[in-house]
C-alpha cells in the first residue's frame, strides 16, 4: 500500500538526492556561469497512481494507492498538512524538460531510474 494525502491523479515533482549532489557539483565547477542564478530543481513528476504502478513492476507484487484523509495528517502536523495542500494546488512548477536540456551533464534520474539504482535492490526487478 502506498498511502499519501494526495489524490491518485495529483502530480508531484520530485528529485533524487544524487541529482541534487550532481547539480551542486555542477554549480561549484561552473561558479562564474552560475553566479546570481536561481535554479529550481526536479527530476520528474508522477501522480501517486504512477508511483504505485512503478512499485508494482519493480516489486513484482501489487502496490495499491490509497489517499489518506488530510485531516489525519493535520492531526499529526499542521505544517505537513499545509504542505500537502500546496502540493495539491499545484506545488512546484519546474520545467523539467528545459532543466534537462540546459543541464544535460547532471545525469537526471526519473523515478524508474531511481528505483533501478537503489543500493539494496529491494525494488529491483528479479531475473
Amino acid at each position: 500500500m502506498l498511502a499519501q494525502p494526495l489524490p491518485k491523479d495529483c502530480f508531484l515533482q520530485q528529485i533524487a538526492v544524487a541529482d541534487i549532489g550532481a547539480f551542486a557539483a555542477h554549480v561549484f565547477e561552473n561558479r562564474e556561469d552560475m553566479l546570481g542564478k536561481r535554479v529550481e530543481l526536479a527530476g520528474g513528476e508522477l501522480a501517486g497512481r504512477h508511483v504505485a504502478t512503478a512499485l508494482t513492476i519493480f516489486r513484482r507484487e501489487t502496490v495499491e494507492y490509497q489517499q489518506v484523509p488530510l485531516e489525519q495528517i493535520r492531526a499529526f502536523s499542521e505544517d505537513m498538512a499545509l504542505m500537502y495542500e500546496w502540493f495539491e494546488k499545484g506545488g512546484y512548477q519546474v520545467d523539467v524538460d528545459s532543466l534537462r536540456t540546459t543541464y544535460p551533464d547532471i545525469g537526471w534520474h526519473g523515478y524508474i531510474d531511481w528505483l533501478a539504482e537503489l543500493d539494496e535492490g529491494v525494488f529491483s526487478p528479479q531475473d
